[in-house]
């Protein structure tokens, strides 16, 4: 038997984290925006950072990292919500099969749709085959945004208002268990996060809050059907 792991468990990005990023980067440099892009689609998309992102170290592959070209989907949902999905044309899990990073609107200053057009819009002029969130550096050249880089501005940010620096897998982390604070289901989570088994209950964070949200409002259903049978039992 495997001895059990003695890793801390690694802290979620926060909505002050969020809040944070939104204060300090520049929407209209072309690097801040591509960060803001990346920031605000890794945690409202619960995406590992990798699925978005290449590494300093290695070269851009259009076989496995995200790209200009890459399909898209939008539309807008019955509930009159807008959304897009990414494709990913490698994933941990899928490998080259890849894969779709669904995005919801949120209306509020962290939309991850509103922040990916503007990036798009920031960071125009780029040839198809370009990464997702590069950055135009001049008229006629661009620059790749790597993970490193983008963490790196991201503690640089957070430090200025003496908040926690956080790994990559942070945001998926804080995207995950934002989105269950929020009552949305664990299922539906589970599908945003696209995990195909019950190994995302790993990622939850602040458990002694989620689990008395969704047994509270269970309790209060219970309650309400329990008191209609009640009053219609005395007509």
């Amino acid at each position: 038997m495997a001895p059990p792991s003695t890793k801390a468990p690694r802290m979620p990005v926060t909505e002050k984290h969020i809040a944070s990023l939104r204060s300090h980067l520049d929407l209209n440099d072309p690097f801040d925006a591509a960060v803001w892009a990346v920031a605000t689609i890794a945690w409202h998309g619960c995406a590992r950072l990798g699925e978005l992102l290449p590494s300093q170290s290695k070269p851009f592959n259009t076989s496995r990292n995200v790209y200009r070209a890459c399909p898209r989907k939008s539309g807008i949902a019955s509930n009159g919500y807008e959304w897009i999905n990414l494709f990913i044309p490698y994933t941990k899990t899928k490998k080259f099969r890849g894969d779709w990073i669904s995005l919801t609107s949120t209306n509020d200053v962290s939309d991850p749709i509103h922040a990916l057009q503007n990036h798009l819009n920031i960071n125009n002029d780029l040839p198809s085959e370009a990464p997702l969130f590069a950055y135009s550096l001049s008229s006629s050249s661009w620059g790749k945004l790597s993970k490193e880089a983008f963490l790196a501005r991201c503690a640089q940010i957070w430090a200025l208002d003496d908040l926690d620096a956080a790994s990559g897998h942070s945001f998926r982390i804080g995207g995950t268990t934002y989105l269950l604070l929020l009552g949305v289901d664990p299922w539906v989570v589970m599908k945003q996060g696209r995990w195909s088994s019950k190994a995302f209950l790993l990622y939850w964070r602040k458990v002694e809050e989620i689990l008395p949200l969704f047994i509270g409002d269970a309790m209060d259903k219970f309650t309400s059907i329990k008191n209609a049978v009640s009053r219609l039992g005395s007509l």
